[in-house]
């Protein structure tokens, strides 16, 4: 994965922040959260005018990506695909945790449930169309705990929407869908979303 972009998906609350800030820090890349980033149509165009202008230095967290892995992929052949692996138990844990989607299903768990089964076909998928040097799937937690980043679940209690810092709140308590939500995590987001609109990301 010597200086290729890497977009670390899977399904939502499965460990993909955490997961994108310890390779950005053993890499030393720029790493974009999905308040940064979203794979639109002109979003996945500006990353390919920046990887195809040498500035590819990115990890990119985006479970949205794996809706249209790939379109990306063949835009940009490049990009290396990291999908999250978590026990279905934890990521419903997790959803019910920062209320995902509440603010839109009454009755959120039957949604939860298709959507975790939906996300890991979509990953499957992707393992089955590119090239087995294209993709790394990872294990949450077994093979992130040993980094010095991985927090230790009995310490992240009233850990907010975003957070995988200890006693570094970012984003809200609860997952809002509404504009006043996305604008309140992205404001606590890190600074990667300048870096990348000013295309200074090497």
């Amino acid at each position: 994965m010597t200086d290729q972009p890497i977009i670390v998906t899977g399904c939502q609350r499965s460990g993909t922040t955490i997961a994108a800030h310890i390779l950005g820090n053993a890499k030393q890349y720029i790493v974009l959260e999905d308040t940064d980033w979203d794979p639109s149509p002109q979003n996945v165009q500006t990353l390919k005018d920046l990887v195809y202008s040498g500035r590819s230095r990115l990890v990119i967290q985006s479970p949205t990506a794996l809706y249209n892995f790939h379109f990306i992929h063949h835009l940009i052949p490049s990009i290396h695909w990291v999908g999250l692996k978590r026990d279905k138990k934890d990521i419903l844990a997790s959803m019910k945790r920062v209320k995902w989607m509440q603010d839109l299903y009454t009755d959120p768990e039957p949604f939860y449930r298709d959507h975790i089964r939906y996300m890991n076909t979509q990953w499957g998928l992707l393992k089955q169309l590119l090239p087995p040097d294209n993709w790394t799937e990872v294990n949450y937690p077994d093979e992130l705990q040993d980094y010095p980043e991985f927090i230790p679940k009995k310490l992240r209690k009233d850990f907010t929407i975003k957070q995988h810092r200890l006693n570094e709140p970012k984003g809200s308590k609860y997952w809002l869908n509404d504009e006043k939500g996305h604008k309140e995590v992205a404001e606590t987001s890190n600074t990667g979303s300048k870096m990348f609109k000013s295309g200074e990301s090497s």
